[in-house]
């Protein structure tokens, strides 16, 4: 795998949640620490609602297998954030890209 690739720094929220005596959620985020990584846009789609316009957008991001990012799916569990550019996605999906180890395949959704 080439590395050198990977020419942007990204940095891993891992969200915790915690109750009060009333039973509501609260959720708190803590750096679960930085990766190196490749971020490729993948689309935009606008839509024009009751509220307003609303942008989507998805990108992926490529890491070193092994990179410490969760989707939170299966697991009950909130998906991970990244930031990468000062851009805040949530991580949708994580995929061991080819099969062989080397390389993570990320889909992420664009948060405000």
């Amino acid at each position: 795998m080439d590395t050198a690739l990977f020419d942007k720094t990204g940095t891993v929220y891992r969200a915790s949640q915690s109750k009060d005596s009333a039973g509501e959620v609260t959720t708190s985020w803590t750096s679960a620490g930085s990766i190196t990584c490749a971020l490729q846009q993948r689309s935009v789609t606008v839509a024009d609602g009751q509220g307003g316009i609303k942008l989507t957008s998805v990108a992926v991001l490529y890491c070193a297998h092994g990179s410490d990012i969760k989707p939170g799916v299966g697991d009950g569990g909130m998906p991970d954030k990244v930031v990468v550019d000062s851009l805040t996605y949530l991580v949708t999906g994580v995929v061991n890209m080819a099969g062989r180890d080397e390389m993570l395949m990320c889909s992420l959704e664009a948060v405000a």
